[in-house]
């Protein structure tokens, strides 16, 4: 796992128990090999993570809002 993604990890425990765990959040990250996407390769994924944390009805309300926001945006980068 590379060092910037274990820093990510460690901030958003930080950020948890500095809220008392009182926070909601759905998150995914992904990073590939360039090299191995070029040469067409099979495993090109580095690192790859999915989290959820929070009440279940929360994350519901949290992941319509990103469905309406990405049905929204008409650009094929997004960057929010």
């Amino acid at each position: 796992m590379q060092k910037e993604f274990k820093n990510l990890l460690n901030a958003i425990d930080k950020w948890n128990r500095k809220n008392e765990e009182n926070i909601c959040f759905i998150g995914a990250f992904v990073s590939f090999d360039q090299k191995k996407l070029e040469k067409d390769e099979d495993d090109v994924v580095m690192d790859n993570i999915c989290m959820a944390y929070g009440y279940k009805d929360t994350m519901k309300i949290l992941l319509n809002e990103l469905i309406k926001r990405f049905e929204k945006d008409k650009r094929t980068f997004i960057n929010w």
